[in-house]
């Protein structure tokens, strides 16, 4: 029984660094689609040719753009939602990309 339990927690370990893992990779994969698409975009931008963030809520947005928040970690959370609005603002954007629209 005690194998068992030794077992399972050391499953859980290496399912939460796969997830680590996992999210560091979509991240970085974001963080270079979007540096590429900002310092490139094509003469005219589709929606296909955005690198949005992926659709599920705060949690999966701050995953996307590597952020690992902590409970109670306010400064973490809001510098997430300060580089997300930076990017995605429709004025910003605008400023950036609206010719290109």
């Amino acid at each position: 029984a005690e194998r068992a339990r030794v077992d399972a927690r050391e499953e859980q370990r290496r399912e939460r660094e796969r997830s680590r893992a996992a999210e560091a990779r979509a991240a970085a994969t974001h963080a270079e689609r979007w540096a590429a698409f900002a310092a490139s975009p094509p003469a005219v931008i589709r929606f296909s040719d955005i690198p949005w963030l992926p659709m599920g809520g705060e949690e999966q947005m701050l995953r996307a753009l590597g952020v690992r928040v902590a409970a109670g970690d306010g400064g973490a959370r809001k510098r997430a939602h300060r580089l997300a609005s930076m990017r995605w603002h429709p004025d910003r954007f605008g400023q950036q990309f609206g010719q290109r629209l």
